[in-house]
């Protein structure tokens, strides 16, 4: 059982940099592409509302999970000339998840906030693009000194040929200069 909660713990921290936009019911800011270019601090990292389901074998096991990060030394560039974002650095991830009725806190690095990828604005949405895969984060909150998004993610994982791993949850990210 260890082995399997250890898999299922490092598996969703894992994920956790990589989202898709669902749903867009959270109302958001418009920004000028202008204003996002620089240097931002990482200052905030939670995820809320966290599933993951684990299946293997015909198993299927389903877990509660809620993070956030703490320590952080992080920061995000948004470059000009090409358009890309790029992390660099690292914070701590706190998990809390329920397994089996049993509630686990546990403690991990993290190296990214944002995967480096192209960028564009659309309304209020940064949409960012690595290897094809668009995903959507909703600027929540705009100012010239804080950022704010927010990205909806469903991911799946395949462990192996008989193992695969969903995880969903909201994810909000708060980016400062």
């Amino acid at each position: 059982m260890k082995k399997l909660n250890l898999f299922v713990f490092l598996t969703v921290g894992a994920l956790f940099v990589s989202c898709e936009k669902d749903d867009a019911t959270t109302p958001g800011v418009i920004v000028e592409q202008q204003s996002l270019l620089g240097t931002w601090d990482v200052t905030g990292y939670e995820i809320e509302e966290g599933t993951s389901t684990t299946e293997s074998s015909g198993q299927k096991l389903t877990q509660d999970y809620t993070s956030y990060g703490k320590d952080y030394d992080m920061t995000v560039v948004f470059n000009d000339e090409p358009k890309t974002v790029v992390s660099d650095g690292f914070y701590t991830i706190v998990n809390t998840y329920t397994l089996l009725g049993q509630k686990y806190t546990q403690e991990a690095p993290a190296y990214s906030a944002l995967e480096s990828s192209s960028w564009k604005i659309d309304g209020s949405e940064i949409i960012m693009t690595n290897d094809g895969k668009e995903t959507r984060a909703k600027l929540i909150e705009a100012s010239e000194n804080k950022l704010v998004l927010q990205m909806d993610y469903n991911e799946v994982v395949e462990a192996d040929a008989s193992s695969k791993i969903t995880t969903t949850g909201e994810l909000t990210i708060t980016l400062e200069r």
